[in-house]
């Protein structure tokens, strides 16, 4: 932390004035050398900062391509001159639609950005962290389904008596987790439900044909494009596709015995954990009406759903790090 504060604009201005002041120090510092800064909530305005960025680049001290500043997306023409503006002086803009994005961009910066149709780079840490506290024999075995299926039953039952779900929309859960495939594939599988409880055999097979991309730009479903990018996904009916990247032989397997999608609407929220806060799981909710519970609290939803999330992930987790799983 500095030892000055600066308290007033006229204390700020001045700061031009000293180059050696103790703010323009780190300032520099910072722009300066080989360390990875991200710079979150700046219009790239500041006076300030610009000298010393032109200073800098005028002695080609500048950090090239290890100054990420986030950006609010605008128009692509805006943001392409923003690019190419900012690039010619050391910076690399990181663009975004919404602030729920922000998480996913600084675990891209921590471990680097996944390849295109390459899964995440910290998809190891988060298979690790679920094989030790959940390892596959456990998963696939009787009991674990049996408190799995449970569990997921019993929260839809209190998500009903939480929201005042009308009778008539029938809610079911889903739990997703990753695997690997190979020694550079993982993709997400599906190994539990509230629908029944199908025992190991039937969630070997399950989690066979249950199975999600998480690869970038080739994620599928919302669960996977939830895993992926580390961010909650609600899709009432008609609102955006929910079978994303599915292939026509997907497509028929997803569907119920009866031959039909028994639900309309969906929410996909990601179970975060290990100490770089990295997605570890999915836990699905999908209804049965296209106008879902969660729109019907119309401006107030962004109230409830701080409190629904919590509900699903607390959930999640016993069943990801409860009793039998230890």
């Amino acid at each position: 932390m500095s030892t000055d504060l600066v308290l007033t604009e006229s204390d700020y201005l001045e700061l031009t004035e000293n180059s050696r002041a103790l703010p323009n120090r780190f300032l520099k510092k910072m722009l300066a050398s080989e360390n990875t800064t991200l710079i979150l909530g700046m219009s790239l305005a500041d006076p300030n900062f610009r000298r010393v960025l032109y200073f800098l680049n005028k002695q080609q001290l500048s950090s090239r391509e290890r100054i990420y500043v986030v950006m609010r997306q605008q128009k692509p023409a805006l943001d392409h001159y923003a690019e190419e503006h900012w690039g010619n002086r050391g910076l690399r803009l990181l663009f975004i639609e919404t602030h729920d994005e922000i998480p996913g961009l600084l675990r891209d910066v921590q471990w680097g950005e996944a390849s295109s149709a390459g899964v995440p780079r910290w998809i190891n840490e988060s298979i690790f962290w679920r094989a030790e506290r959940l390892p596959s024999a456990v998963i696939f075995s009787d009991p674990w389904q049996s408190l799995a299926y449970t569990s997921l039953n019993a929260l839809a039952e209190e998500v009903k008596s939480l929201f005042g779900v009308p009778q008539q929309e029938k809610l079911t859960f889903g739990l997703f987790v990753p695997f690997w495939d190979s020694r550079n594939s993982a993709r997400l599988r599906m190994v539990a439900s509230s629908r029944n409880d199908v025992g190991r055999d039937g969630a070997l097979l399950r989690a066979q044909r249950r199975v999600l991309s998480i690869r970038m730009g080739q994620e599928q479903g919302i669960a996977g494009l939830t895993f992926a990018r580390g961010t909650t996904r609600a899709v009432a009916y008609g609102e955006g596709k929910v079978d994303i990247n599915f292939t026509a032989e997907m497509s028929k397997r997803w569907v119920s015995h009866e031959g039909y999608r028994d639900w309309r609407s969906i929410i996909a929220v990601p179970v975060i954990d290990t100490t770089d806060w990295i997605p570890v799981a999915v836990v699905t909710m999908t209804s049965s009406s296209p106008s879902p519970f969660w729109k019907e609290f119309g401006a107030k939803q962004r109230l409830l759903e701080p409190e629904l999330y919590s509900v699903l992930r607390r959930t999640a987790n016993f069943c990801l790090v409860g009793p039998l799983a230890s």
